[in-house]
């Protein structure tokens, strides 16, 4: 009997940008290859944890291997190295950070700025700044303080991603 649903030989490709592949280098269809056979054989380990790889090279061994990517072109795609803004940072990054940036006065830094901006505010409330948890990139109290610093969208960005380059 034949199998109405003829999917069988249909693969399923995995697009990948060039940049991507280009990120990794020439070295990926040997890591993709490598990773594979390591999967494989922790199938029949006990106790070992299971292999892990860049998650590039995870997705296409997941996918089948080399013989699954599809190459597109990379136009529109953020080259890796630009970082992604993060949505938001802790209370300890985002005081790390200010605590090290110049303020608009000699030996301040940006945190008085902040804390005077939130002065001059008057209708935030200091506890929203001193008892936060995080701050997300896309908040109303964020935007505040941002407006009252003069800061831009992209400075603002950087701030952000620097802040979340900062840990314990």
């Amino acid at each position: 009997m034949e199998n109405s649903n003829n999917h069988d030989n249909l693969a399923l490709l995995l697009q990948v940008p060039q940049a991507a592949i280009d990120a990794l280098g020439t070295t990926l269809p040997a890591r993709v290859e490598a990773y594979i056979a390591a999967i494989e054989a922790h199938k029949y380990s006990i106790g070992i944890p299971r292999p892990t790889e860049h998650p590039l090279v995870e997705a296409i061994a997941a996918a089948g291997g080399m013989n699954a990517v599809e190459i597109i072109s990379s136009e529109g795609v953020p080259p890796p190295s630009q970082p992604r803004v993060p949505r938001e940072v802790t209370n300890f990054q985002a005081r790390a950070l200010l605590q090290k940036m110049p303020g608009s006065a000699e030996g301040k830094t940006l945190f008085d700025d902040v804390d005077a901006a939130l002065e001059a505010k008057g209708g935030i409330p200091w506890q929203a700044w001193e008892y936060a948890t995080a701050f997300r990139r896309e908040s109303s109290l964020v935007a505040a303080i941002a407006a009252h610093l003069s800061l831009t969208d992209e400075q603002l960005d950087e701030m952000f991603i620097a802040a979340a380059a900062i840990s314990l």
